[in-house]
């Protein structure tokens, strides 16, 4: 499908929350991601949404990339576990942000809810199960702005009970939420100048990490493009949580320098689950002592990751 010619996404029929992937030039990766996906329980009751972005002009190596890419999704297309498979397909470069925010509102518009893979990762066969559970047992809590597959290795998790757990921070790489969260988020932050003056505005922002404010200023200054921070400042407005499983449902492959933003490791060490899960979902409460251990995570890769976005100048 020509994106020039695409006006609204039409709901299909289906009780399941449709599933997005957005890809780019890395063909391995997608094929593995897919392949992930498609191994899942409730594939053949999902409608996939593969979000293709285009090659910047000139770029002829990338364009390869892109268009071997989109030759293997037209394939999937007719060969597809999937209940539908579509693929869209950009015109012009977005870059990632642009064109994720683009494609979650368009298909959120149409579903009402929504979950979302980057390209890059491997989800477990029951990853759609407790992803679809989660949104409709969460759908009405008022502290609960979106569910993430991504899950760490914190030591008070041994003596924690519930198989879920509230953090003040997202996780772009894998998640799911609703469209009256997900239009709330003000793309500009248009109170930025005002937040910045306010140490204490921004020690509660920080609470997901004292990378948080850092990564907010680069994207103010032009020099990253990060819609997930954005996203993540929207949460924390609203006052809202994310919810996180104790084990991953996935594991990043895109640590290996072969896309926009990636490095030569995970920082985090987010290893994906090898057993299925009996999990259960219950109302949940904010446990400061795993938000302590979270918010010391993420400030373990704090200036590696800085110095990342500053040297790509880019997006992510």
């Amino acid at each position: 499908m020509n994106e020039h010619s695409l006006e609204l996404i039409k709901k299909e029929d289906t009780n399941r929350a449709p599933v997005i992937l957005f890809v780019f030039n890395r063909e391995n990766h997608v094929k593995q991601s897919l392949k992930a996906l498609e191994e899942n329980y409730l594939a053949a009751e999902s409608v996939l949404y593969v979000f293709s972005d285009a090659a910047i002009s000139g770029d002829q190596k990338k364009a390869e990339g892109v268009k071997k890419t989109r030759s293997y999704i037209k394939k999937k297309q007719t060969d597809t576990v999937f209940k539908r498979l579509i693929l869209i397909e950009a015109c012009e470069h977005k870059g990632l942000a642009d064109s994720i925010i683009d494609g979650v509102t368009k298909v959120m518009n149409a579903y009402g809810r929504a979950i979302i893979v980057e390209d890059d990762v491997l989800v477990t066969r029951d990853f759609l199960n407790f992803m679809n559970d989660a949104l409709d047992f969460y759908r009405e809590d008022p502290k609960v702005w979106s569910i993430t597959g991504v899950g760490y290795d914190l030591k008070s998790l041994k003596d924690y009970t519930p198989y879920v757990y509230l953090s003040y921070r997202g996780g772009s790489e894998c998640w799911a939420s609703w469209s009256d969260r997900w239009e709330k988020i003000d793309w500009e932050v248009k109170d930025y100048d005002e937040f910045i003056k306010n140490r204490g505005e921004i020690r509660r922002f920080n609470r997901g990490g004292n990378d948080m404010v850092r990564i907010l200023k680069l994207w103010k200054q032009g020099k990253i493009n990060s819609w997930a921070i954005r996203w993540d400042y929207a949460q924390y407005k609203a006052d809202m949580r994310c919810v996180r499983p104790r084990k991953s449902f996935m594991c990043n492959i895109g640590y290996d320098n072969s896309g926009e933003h990636s490095t030569e490791e995970d920082p985090f060490k987010c290893v994906r689950k090898k057993e299925e899960s009996d999990y259960r979902l219950e109302p949940l409460t904010e446990n400061k002592k795993l938000v302590s251990e979270f918010k010391k995570l993420r400030e373990v890769s704090i200036w590696k990751r800085i110095l990342i976005f500053l040297k790509e100048g880019k997006q992510t």
